[in-house]
């Protein structure tokens, strides 16, 4: 096998990845949302992306927010709780496989600010 097809290979499986995961956040979204009890802070999911380092050119890591839907919307758009957060993890130093993280975490400062 050549170098080349190795790496279109390489390139396709991470494609097949990548729409897996995009399949698995629109999933929870929707389950999210169509319970009412949850809400996307956000359409898009946040990553950590680099132009000046290696590890920054692949997306490794796809993370969502989310707030309750019962919480008090303040201007700013958020919502006055806890936000809620799934982190998708396709590669760590420490794991052997993909995992899936989910976070809650709650401040004690205002969010309005």
């Amino acid at each position: 096998m050549s170098l080349g097809k190795n790496i279109y290979d390489a390139f396709e499986i991470v494609e097949k990845t990548y729409e897996n995961v995009y399949e698995l956040m629109r999933y929870c979204q929707e389950e999210a949302t169509q319970k009412g009890d949850f809400i996307a802070s956000s359409p898009k999911f946040l990553r950590y992306k680099s132009d000046n380092k290696i590890d920054g050119w692949s997306i490794k890591s796809f993370i969502l927010v989310f707030q309750n839907s019962n919480d008090l919307l303040l201007e700013n758009k958020w919502r006055d709780g806890p936000l809620f957060v799934m982190e998708i993890n396709l590669f760590s130093n420490k794991y052997d496989v993909p995992m899936v993280n989910i976070t809650k975490f709650e401040y004690k400062t205002d969010l309005s600010s």
